[in-house]
């Protein structure tokens, strides 16, 4: 028996095994990163939701989409309104290319849709955000409700 022929079987066996196995850890460890990359969106959009409605709730005129406001409670909530579409935009950028994540959190943009549409169809907040983004919320809110 040729000992080398053997040895030189088991070797090629044993690569090819090798191979496999580095190619499952390869497919294992992008997947794990997706999903940790996923959950951190996640998260970071709770938190800076969570932010936006922590300050509503210390001024409550900010959630109310008309009323009468003083001078100061109007620049307040011209503040806040633009900081709730930057949230929303910000759900929309990450949230895009995962339909489960965007849907996830169309609650939440329709919420702020219906509090604050008025001021984000104002014709000077228009250059605020991207043009894409304007258009998903005119195509997938086409109307508020108040």
């Amino acid at each position: 028996m040729d000992w080398s022929m053997f040895w030189n079987a088991v070797g090629a066996v044993g690569s090819a095994v090798a191979a496999i196995l580095a190619i499952a850890a390869l497919l294992y460890s992008l997947r794990t990163f997706t999903n940790s990359a996923r959950l951190s969106h996640y998260e970071n959009l709770d938190t800076m939701y969570w932010d936006l409605l922590k300050a509503g709730l210390e001024k409550p005129h900010l959630r109310k989409a008309s009323g009468t406001r003083t001078p100061e409670q109007q620049q307040e909530y011209e503040i806040y309104a633009h900081m709730a579409w930057c949230v929303v935009e910000n759900i929309f950028d990450r949230a895009t290319p995962d339909d489960e994540l965007l849907e996830i959190w169309r609650s939440a943009i329709e919420i702020e849709n219906r509090l604050h549409r008025e001021w984000f169809d104002r014709p000077e907040n228009e250059y605020k955000f991207r043009k894409k983004f304007r258009d998903y919320i005119h195509t997938a809110f086409p109307v508020s409700v108040q």
